[in-house]
């Protein structure tokens, strides 16, 4: 006899012994009801099929009502779409051109010490994936549970120690897309082009430990609990869209623009505004977008460190926020108002620099009073004593509470002058005051 579902999947047809299922048809140990069948014959069928394929193994359809191991060696392929796994499937170390499953049951998949060019499982129901010490060319993980309404489904996905090199060293991609992990996901020491976690509903911790790639992506990842991101160089990972309230960075390595620390998304409008190519390169719309978009990242980084107690790293986001809207103004506001946002980095870097503020201001109180004092006062060359005293006790008039009362036979526009500049002075002291108060406070 020969199987029933031998035209629905082919690969079973020259399989000779059959087995009487409760629907009075025949099938083959494969296809067969998990309770018409020995779960040891079903074990030792499937290693004759393993050791007797050349190619590709094909167990599409089958029904696996116990644990399964397998051992591939020689490059073979293994399809298993359709399938149901009743207990643990293992992939121990094998060497595989690709592993293809859609459309499949699983309880838990652990893949150990493995090669594989192709990993792909889509449109399945999973309750725990482990890859560990492996080598992967290519690997998607999509639409994972994605039509499951139980409430009591409890996934969990370990990644770890995976390489992802093509045959000639390019790192290649990992993508996690459209997955319903209900209780966690651990991605760790993971080496590869491209990290992706896209449209995935994470509903326990998320753990990015390690990761060596040229890019990660985490968006329309909804809810995330708690999401951490370690020992990781963040150069790599674009914030825009990503579930920065519910991140934690631990121990990760953020770009840098000039001492201070920035973002990845940051960077490259950065370069552009200090090499003045923002108009040749952009369009205006563009350009504020662009703007307004790391201005928010910036703020919203800013809030979580202060939650965190991070002061330091709140300066770092509190600046960028800064200087992301002090350039949006420069296309949108009135020139005043960028004026005074302008002014406020020149002098402070927005009163995050103690040593800057300070500078400015010793150099208000001596550099910009002798200035006015040497076009205002009558003095010959070369100076003697008087007139070093004449200039002194002048510039003592620009500096607040320094000058005695004012000398009334002065022109009034050079009094005037004396009083703009004693505010600029007071002005200048209340921000180095403030800005060496963040300091001690961060």
């Amino acid at each position: 006899m020969v199987c029933c579902m031998a035209d629905k999947y082919g690969w079973c047809k020259d399989i000779k012994e059959t087995i009487k299922g409760p629907d009075g048809k025949d099938y083959c140990i494969f296809h067969a009801p998990a309770d018409s069948k020995s779960p040891n014959d079903l074990e030792r069928e499937t290693n004759n099929i393993i050791e007797n394929t050349s190619n590709l193994i094909n167990l599409s359809g089958s029904i696996f009502n116990c644990p399964i191991r397998f051992e591939i060696q020689n490059n073979k392929s293994l399809h298993i779409s359709n399938s149901t796994f009743l207990y643990r499937l293992e992939i121990v170390d094998s060497n595989t051109d690709r592993i293809i499953a859609h459309n499949s049951k699983f309880k838990t998949i652990n893949i150990f010490n493995s090669i594989v060019n192709l990993f792909q499982i889509s449109k399945t129901k999973l309750e725990q994936i482990f890859a560990t010490e492996s080598t992967f060319k290519y690997v998607t993980i999509s639409d994972i549970n994605k039509e499951e309404e139980t409430k009591h489904n409890f996934v969990e996905f370990v990644l770890s120690n995976i390489y992802t090199f093509s045959y000639f060293n390019s790192k290649t991609n990992l993508s996690i897309v459209s997955c319903t992990i209900d209780k966690s996901l651990y991605v760790n020491d993971i080496c590869s082009n491209f990290l992706q976690i896209y449209s995935c509903t994470i509903n326990g911790y998320a753990v990015l430990n390690k990761i060596e790639t040229n890019k990660i992506t985490i968006s329309n990842t909804i809810p995330i609990n708690n999401l951490e991101i370690s020992n990781t160089n963040l150069s790599i990972f674009p914030l825009n869209g990503s579930p920065i309230e519910n991140i934690t960075f631990t121990l990760c390595e953020w770009p840098k623009h000039k001492d201070r620390i920035t973002t990845k998304d940051s960077i490259s409008i950065i370069e552009l505004i200090h090499k003045k190519q923002t108009y040749s390169t952009l369009t205006k719309k563009e350009y504020t977008e662009i703007l307004s978009t790391n201005e928010d990242i910036f703020r919203r980084l800013k809030k979580k460190a202060r939650l965190d107690n991070n002061e330091l790293l709140a300066s770092d986001w509190h600046y960028g926020e800064k200087f992301m809207l002090e350039k949006r103004l420069w296309t949108e506001a009135p020139a005043l108002t960028w004026l005074t946002l302008w002014l406020y980095r020149q002098i402070s870097d927005y009163g995050e620099s103690p040593a800057k503020a300070l500078w400015v201001l010793l150099s208000f109180l001596s550099l910009f009073p002798l200035t006015f004092s040497l076009f205002t006062c009558d003095y010959t060359f070369p100076i003697d004593s008087g007139d070093i005293r004449t200039l002194t006790n002048n510039m003592l008039n620009y500096i607040p509470f320094a000058s005695k009362a004012p000398d009334s036979s002065k022109l009034y526009p050079l009094r005037y002058l004396e009083i703009f500049w004693q505010t600029v002075i007071t002005i200048q002291a209340a921000i180095t005051g403030f800005a060496f108060r963040n300091k001690f406070r961060r």
